[in-house]
């Protein structure tokens, strides 16, 4: 057996250790998905770091980096900006709302249980497809490292579905925060260990820079900075842990700390793709970022690089999957609580196995999740973001809130179907604040003509009142 193999075997034992302790405290939803609501910055911090360090944080980011160079660094400081909106406050309105999911927001705030519905099924697709892309950069990490048999794939997907399964939210939080605490220093050794031997120095760097075609890289220059960014906002593994976290508090502080780990390890992933080409590194079914690191340093270092993107994968694999399951489970169920918990670790075994088949089928891991953030951002965010803020000033806006929805959705779909430049990521979020003007424009109308009504008719009542009296 390959030594290489030891770290990653250690890993999946670990996971699963943790998973069965926290099996037996999650006796009802609120604790199997929340964990009591009793998430402290320091976790905060570590579930949020572990969670956006993926697939595309990494291999993601690194492959894009190999073809359209620097301008790839602006998909992890998205999620930079992201976590410092959370910190600055958006995290805390989000945790002084009390509730349980994402959805729950339309129900709650537009009094609509069918728009919640339908943006819960939004929401389960779009967590579906970045977590099988997880799943195939799974994939892509295991044949950079040589380990093409398919029995090494399927065991470490099925511990991951595993232990998420059984210790629920506290089971992924807290094996986010061990894999977390690995994967950061071993990114940080790996790229100081190869400074000094890469080939791509500065003016190689620049030089590529400039090679770029703008026409090529100013779409993706958007989309890249625009929807990590928007979709912290509304991602349901995101709020999940805004309503967990014990206090306001907490979340600020977990949500500015995020943003400064992201922000540091940023540049690494970039580095690493910007010398896979520098190498002339090929592959579609390889990960460039592996390929690089073995290039560059020894057996050692690309162990520990290789434990990382195995922590960093598993790690937003749970935290979707537990989200994914979060939302099938209590946003379809008129009394969440009188769902057994068996059947909602069920839910979450489906979950897993969904992805699974689906990563058969996928091979592009950033094309997949900047897919879904589109989607999802472009129906939800508007509405959202809007709730959040005004509360319960929102009850009588469902109109405007389901023609964001549905004006969003059908910006989507046109800028799939025809491509408007720069504006491909601008449009669909732009129609559906469109579509909520427009239907805050009628309901404002709509009172207005009530109240013109009304006044007219007391008008008339007026006379006939007095001459009653």
């Amino acid at each position: 057996m390959d030594y290489s193999l030891i770290p990653f075997l250690f890993v999946l034992l670990i996971s699963f250790v943790i998973g069965c302790f926290f099996s037996k405290s999650s006796k009802k939803q609120s604790d199997y998905f929340l964990g009591g609501r009793s998430l402290s910055w320091p976790l905060l911090t570590m579930t949020f770091t572990a969670t956006q360090i993926g697939g595309g944080f990494i291999l993601g980011t690194a492959d894009a980096a190999a073809e359209v160079g620097p301008f790839a660094i602006l998909f992890p400081l998205g999620y930079c900006l992201g976590f410092l909106a959370l910190g600055a406050g958006f995290g805390e309105k989000l945790r002084s709302l009390k509730l349980d999911t994402a959805s729950d927001v339309f129900e709650r705030y537009y009094n609509s249980i069918h728009l919640k519905k339908i943006t819960s099924i939004l929401s389960i697709v779009s967590l579906t497809v970045i977590l099988v892309a997880q799943a195939v950069a799974l994939k892509k990490f295991l044949f950079s490292m040589g380990w093409a048999d398919e029995w090494i794939f399927l065991l470490a997907w099925s511990v991951v579905i595993l232990y998420t399964t059984q210790g629920g939210f506290l089971a992924v939080v807290w094996t986010d925060t061990v894999q977390a605490a690995v994967m950061v220093v071993m990114l940080i050794v790996a790229f100081f260990f190869t400074m000094g031997s890469a080939p791509a120095d500065t003016t190689t760097s620049l030089t590529f820079f400039s090679s770029v075609q703008w026409d090529l890289a100013e779409p993706k220059i958007l989309g890249y900075l625009l929807m990590p960014f928007l979709f912290i906002f509304i991602e349901q593994d995101m709020v999940q842990r805004c309503f967990a976290a014990k206090s306001k508090r907490d979340v600020a502080i977990g949500g500015l700390l995020a943003a400064l780990i992201l922000f540091i390890l940023a540049v690494i992933p970039v580095y690493f793709g910007m010398q896979a080409s520098a190498l002339q590194i090929q592959g579609e079914k390889s990960s460039k970022f592996m390929e690089a690191i073995s290039l560059l340093t020894n057996k050692g270092i690309t162990s520990c690089a290789a434990s990382a993107v195995l922590l960093a994968i598993i790690s937003t694999a749970s935290s979707l999957l537990s989200a994914a399951s979060s939302n099938i489970s209590q946003d379809f169920t008129t009394n969440k609580e009188k769902l057994p918990i068996r059947w909602t670790k069920l839910i979450t075994l489906f979950t897993g196995i969904i992805a699974l088949i689906g990563a058969y089928t996928a091979t592009n891991v950033l094309s997949c999740i900047i897919v879904s953030y589109e989607l999802f951002v472009a129906c939800l965010f508007v509405p959202f973001v809007f709730a959040v803020f005004f509360k319960d000033n929102c009850l009588t806006l469902l109109p405007a809130a389901i023609l964001s929805v549905l004006f969003g959705l059908s910006g989507f779909v046109l800028v799939k179907t025809i491509s408007f430049g720069m504006w491909d990521e601008l449009l669909p979020i732009c129609s559906s604040a469109l579509g909520f003007g427009i239907g805050l424009a009628y309901v404002k109308w709509k009172e207005k003509s009530s109240h013109k009504v009304l006044f007219s008719l007391q008008t008339r009542l007026s006379p006939m009142n007095k001459h009653y009296e």
